[in-house]
């Protein structure tokens, strides 16, 4: 079995997470903070990332920042990009997903995501 460390992790308007940027280089990391600080956000990223849920399991949650009146914010891209090392050699792989609005003649139609492994589009379920 291949050893797989994170390397780099970035997320853009995520729930409510403006941006972060971490590197880590593999190395052991701890995310602390008070309550309602994004602890549990990041982890959501990440597991938007790779798996398509949320940390407890959902595959349906809102991953837009929302505004005082609990509505998604328009106009923002969703981002969620990680680094990640694999096997002794460390050859490095960079993963991406991003959700957009769906606008088609200026009507907002839902929300599209997108994903790439090393900048080669990809479908969600690869």
């Amino acid at each position: 079995m291949k050893k797989i460390t994170l390397q780099q992790l970035r997320l853009e308007s995520f729930k409510g997470i403006g941006r972060f940027e971490a590197t880590f280089d593999g190395q052991d990391a701890r995310i602390c903070g008070e309550n309602g600080t994004g602890k549990t956000s990041l982890y959501d990223g990440w597991l938007w990332l790779t798996e398509g849920k949320d940390s407890t399991g959902r595959k349906e949650f809102e991953v837009r920042p929302l505004d005082t009146s609990n509505r998604p914010l328009k106009g923002l891209v969703v981002l969620a990009e990680a680094t990640i090392a694999v096997g002794v050699g460390g050859e490095t792989h960079t993963l991406r997903k991003e959700q957009h609005e769906k606008v088609v003649k200026d009507q907002f139609r839902g929300y599209e995501t997108l994903c790439w492994i090393d900048e080669v589009p990809k479908k969600v379920s690869e």
